[in-house]
């Protein structure tokens, strides 16, 4: 099973972006994403894992690990799909004004 350090390590590669460009675009340290991607920061906080999540286009759940999920408010989903849903329309907006 892919552990939740796999999981954002491959989402970034796949999103083409190195270990700086998601922290900046996270608002979190590479030394953050680092210890995420390598299971060595095991209790990082909700807020950090909403940011990378929101950062890499998926959910909060996608890469929390699964064990925890339980433990998320409610909000954490909602919150995470609100993120999910402005990029989509972000991107319509700038495909609209390339026209």
């Amino acid at each position: 099973m892919e552990s939740s350090g796999q999981r954002i390590r491959n989402r970034r590669e796949e999103l083409g972006l190195s270990q700086a460009d998601l922290a900046r675009e996270s608002g979190v340290t590479v030394d953050t994403i680092d210890g995420l991607e390598h299971d060595v920061l095991l209790h990082a906080s909700i807020d950090t894992y909403y940011k990378v999540a929101c950062a890499l286009k998926l959910t909060i759940f996608d890469i929390v690990p699964k064990e925890a999920h339980e433990m998320l408010p409610p909000i954490a989903l909602a919150f995470s799909q609100f993120c999910k849903d402005l990029d989509k329309v972000l991107k319509q907006m700038n495909k609209n004004e390339d026209k």
